[in-house]
């Protein structure tokens, strides 16, 4: 009965997780400008002689990062009590 209890709790907090991660509609996470950044080098790049100056992007941590590493810890813990 635990390991069933054990079971459903992981598929509930995996479904919150996808839940958050699917609920952003705003365009302006770190992935997303990543992608931006991405395509402005490639379209710069094929340009013969061009003069592209490298910029270090590192995504920022934001709410939904923070979420998804602690429900990662808990899951990775759970795991283990299950195992």
């Amino acid at each position: 009965m635990k390991k069933v209890a054990s079971i459903l709790f992981l598929l509930l907090v995996l479904l919150v997780g996808i839940k958050i991660g699917s609920s952003n509609d705003i365009k302006t996470t770190p992935s997303d400008l990543f992608e931006d950044a991405k395509e402005e080098f490639e379209e710069n790049i094929i340009i013969p002689g061009n003069n592209y100056e490298n910029i270090n992007l590192k995504p920022k941590e934001y709410l939904p990062n923070k979420i998804a590493n602690k429900i990662s810890e808990l899951l990775e813990k759970l795991a283990d009590k299950i195992a």
